[in-house]
């Protein structure tokens, strides 16, 4: 028997809005999709890889699909990101850089990567929102792991923190890429640009903006690679 649930006004006596149908339980959940549902604790102790990893793969069968976070801290190893574009979503936007109710904290060599298979560009179009990926080590600034790996182009950072590492973001492929209210911060580097000069700067593009990056903080210089101008690229 399919359960139903029922489109409901909550605001305005419990009726049921004209136009409004109802839904099976099993479509309604695919809406978004809890790390949670898979058994990720959270707590900052417990080991959610194989959670998180669980949860990813079964996004994947659905050619992709959002995924929620609820507030905490998640302990991984490492986290590499299937080959296809997924919505990562933490609870809510942080208030201050101290205030960072989703947390992926890891101590892999990358705790998370996108673009890692040989068909890379096939997570193009996924996003994360309101995340910080923090790595090894003991302050913000130190660490000897990469927080964040990027090997695909087409991918959108929203108020994402990347800490507690050697090297916040890694960038080797970036192409049509947007950040947006991020800081990048690594003992070594805050972000290590390794993007040819021709996939950043715009008048050598053809004319469009192959990167754009807005409002964002980072505690290094763009190194390896080219280096844009911070007043032009938002650092």
């Amino acid at each position: 028997m399919t359960t139903l649930v029922p489109k409901i006004d909550f605001k305005n006596g419990g009726s049921t809005p004209a136009g409004a149908v109802n839904r099976s339980s099993s479509d309604k959940l695919q809406d978004f999709i809890s790390v949670k549902d898979f058994g990720a604790v959270g707590d900052g102790s417990t080991d959610d890889t194989a959670a998180i990893t669980a949860c990813w793969n079964y996004v994947d069968t659905l050619n992709g699909g959002t995924v929620y976070y609820p507030t905490g801290t998640y302990k991984v190893t490492s986290l590499v990101h299937p080959d296809v574009p997924i919505t990562h979503v933490g609870s809510q936007q942080w208030a201050s850089a101290g205030t960072k109710p989703t947390t992926i904290v890891g101590d892999g060599d990358v705790v998370f990567y996108i673009g890692h298979y040989s068909t890379n560009q096939g997570a193009a179009g996924t996003q994360i929102t309101n995340i910080n990926i923090r790595g090894d080590g003991s302050t913000q600034t130190t660490g000897t792991n990469t927080a964040l790996r990027i090997n695909c182009g087409f991918i959108s950072l929203n108020n994402v923190s990347c800490d507690y590492c050697d090297t916040g973001l890694e960038l080797n492929i970036g192409v049509y890429g947007t950040y947006i209210g991020c800081t990048f911060y690594g003992q070594a580097y805050g972000v290590n640009c390794k993007l040819a000069t021709t996939d950043i700067y715009p008048a050598q593009n053809g004319g469009y903006q192959a990167l754009s990056v807005i409002s964002c903080s980072t505690a290094c210089n763009w190194v390896s690679g080219a280096s844009p101008s911070t007043a032009s690229y938002g650092f």
